[in-house]
């Protein structure tokens, strides 16, 4: 299994979007949010081509931050936290309607 990285990218300049915007499809790297002066991108890079997308993007003074090393490890956490909370949700959801119409009903 291919153990992926989630990078927030800075850019300040037009030369600095198109070279993330290359690096993206040249590595085929899966864009979450893309990148311009004053927003911030989200990128999503596989092991394997971490230090290559690393390397231009310093090379090219392109501001980045690793928000998680593993996002799988970070995904699983999330839902092993959240799954209970959204199973509860999903159920309110189910009876709520329902409640609403019985209210409506009896007047």
């Amino acid at each position: 299994m291919t153990c992926y990285g989630l990078y927030k990218v800075s850019v300040k300049t037009t030369d600095q979007v198109e070279l993330v915007n290359y690096l993206s499809k040249a590595l085929d790297l899966d864009v979450w949010s893309h990148a311009i002066p004053g927003h911030d991108g989200q990128v999503l890079v596989p092991k394997d081509k971490k230090p290559l997308f690393q390397n231009e993007l310093k090379a090219a003074g392109v501001e980045f931050q690793i928000e998680s090393d593993n996002i799988k490890e970070f995904e699983e956490t999330f839902y092993r936290i959240f799954a209970p909370l959204s199973d509860l949700l999903l159920t309110m959801s189910d009876c709520c309607p329902h409640k609403i119409r019985q209210y409506y009903d009896s007047d």
